[in-house]
């Protein structure tokens, strides 16, 4: 009795155990699809918005001549190419379609063009260089003004100020070196912790 009570356990045991692992490997092939198909999304959006930043005319210098409809791009967390469009976007999405090949990109309405943006960043650096340096991170730092960064976010539209703390001493002081501009977003930054 205690023999055949064994053997059924072993059975049972046996068939959980098999169809345990079949689950696995259902649940392991569906994981690796969804993860092959993000990748799939992700590359084909990075690709488009090179694609669509290439096509973009250069001046004698080498540097980009953006359009002045054209806001900045990037890939959303959905892994869609966002194309951000200054004025009415339906103008240009037949421009768009016709240099990406397809309709894989978003556009979104913006309120600065990626030239103006630029141009304000371009003056802003200037201005503070005194007060800055670039380090081998390629990020642009100054703990002494309060500045951990200073880049251009195409998703937001702004040109973004990452302080050390976004506090009032530290806004002042690094509103006291520049005016406030509109397009200028403040943001804490993001520093590790040394223990």
């Amino acid at each position: 009795m205690i023999v055949a009570l064994y053997l059924g356990n072993m059975k049972m045991f046996l068939l959980l155990s098999l169809i345990s692992t079949m689950c696995s490997c259902v649940h392991k092939n569906t994981n690796e699809e969804v993860w092959k198909d993000l990748l799939g999304k992700a590359t084909i959006a990075n690709a488009n918005k090179d694609k669509y930043k290439d096509s973009f005319p250069m001046d004698s210098l080498g540097n980009i001549r953006y359009p002045d409809y054209y806001a900045g791009s990037y890939v959303n967390s959905a892994y869609e190419l966002v194309i951000g469009i200054v004025g009415d976007t339906s103008v240009y999405r037949d421009e768009i379609r016709k240099t990406l090949g397809d309709d894989l990109f978003l556009i979104a309405e913006r309120e600065y063009s990626y030239n103006h943006l630029l141009s304000k960043y371009d003056s802003l650096v200037i201005f503070l260089e005194p007060f800055i340096e670039e380090k081998d991170t390629g990020r642009i730092e100054h703990y002494e003004i309060g500045i951990n960064d200073l880049y251009i976010s195409e998703e937001k539209n702004r040109i973004v100020v990452e302080l050390i703390e976004i506090d009032p001493v530290h806004v002042h002081r690094f509103l006291g070196q520049i005016a406030d501009m509109p397009k200028i977003q403040l943001k804490k930054a993001d520093l590790p912790v040394l223990h």
